[in-house]
């Protein structure tokens, strides 16, 4: 049966779904004219019906599941880590404001006081545009539009129906103490239904990549069902070192016990993690390689 919350996510994803459908009708109907050397349905064999429906009906599938999944998540499962987050300080010039959101390529941008755990509205690029001729010490904060703020645990199912009924698209979300711990957009919710949503100004960038000695390059950021997925490694090879841990920056300071710096080599088991890039805050870029066994090792093995 369904439950309420279920019909509610329903009734709000079909508008959307509904929009997409309307985009791709044009390609629909082109690939629904049957061929001339079509089978008809009593040509196929009859193992082949499924074989052929459950091909074509993997993308639907997915989307399902999706939309399960999209029942119990919370706004920090989706957000934008406040580390990754563009923000604008209150106190810049206009110059620098605008310089800010042209290099961000973002439309709205947070802006902050003191720092960036301290939110106070959000600026809308649009909202700039009339007035970049004007002179350089134009108020541009007075365009500034109050944030929304969320908490943490906020089902994205609830921040949905919000977004609409308060025509945002964009929030911030907040600990437990009021402090900001990232954002979280229109887009974000989407795509945890139907996937990534790419436009013209999106460029496909992997967290990691393997080069030719078999070593990879990883952002610290990256993913650690991503990491394991790309090494082909178990993940219970780390033991209780995953538990409450999502990046390979987490897995990399529960190792060491304190932040990795840049340049800095941590060995565990048969693997080598080097750090190339770190900050005050968080490890940037990591190159990983598998160490080679000793000839012991190698005779077990």
């Amino acid at each position: 049966m369904l439950r309420k919350g279920h019909l509610r996510v329903a009734r709000t994803i079909a508008p959307v779904l509904k929009f997409i459908d309307f985009l791709c009708s044009p390609i629909s109907r082109r690939l629904a004219v049957a061929p001339s050397n079509a089978m008809h349905r009593n040509e196929v064999a009859t193992g082949e019906p499924a074989t052929i429906l459950s091909k074509e009906s993997a993308d639907e599938h997915e989307m399902l599941e999706e939309i399960g999944q999209f029942y119990n998540k919370t706004a920090d499962e989706i957000m934008v880590s406040r580390m990754d987050m563009k923000a604008i300080s209150a106190h810049c010039t206009f110059q620098e404001a605008l310089d800010l959101i042209i290099r961000s390529g973002f439309s709205r941008i947070p802006i902050y006081e003191e720092s960036d755990d301290n939110i106070t509205g959000i600026l809308y690029a649009k909202d700039l545009l009339p007035y970049i001729r004007d002179p350089q010490d134009f108020n541009w904060q007075k365009l500034v539009r109050p944030a929304y703020f969320v908490p943490e645990t906020k089902k994205i199912e609830d921040l949905l129906e919000e977004f609409r009924t308060n025509k945002v698209h964009i929030a911030i979300v907040v600990d437990e103490f009021g402090c900001a711990s990232g954002l979280v957009t229109m887009e974000d919710i989407i795509e945890e239904i139907v996937g990534d949503i790419s436009d013209e100004y999106d460029t496909e960038q992997k967290p990691f990549f393997r080069l030719p000695d078999g070593s990879y390059i990883f952002e610290g950021k990256t993913q650690l069902n991503d990491f394991f997925r790309e090494t082909d490694i178990d993940e219970e090879e780390f033991g209780d070192l995953t538990e409450d841990v999502e990046t390979l920056t987490g897995l990399l300071l529960k190792i060491k016990g304190t932040l990795p710096r840049r340049r800095e080599t941590i060995d565990y088991g048969h693997y080598r993690f080097r750090v190339l890039e770190a900050n005050e805050r968080r490890v940037l870029k990591v190159k990983f390689y598998r160490l080679p066994l000793s000839p012991a090792e190698n005779t077990k093995a």
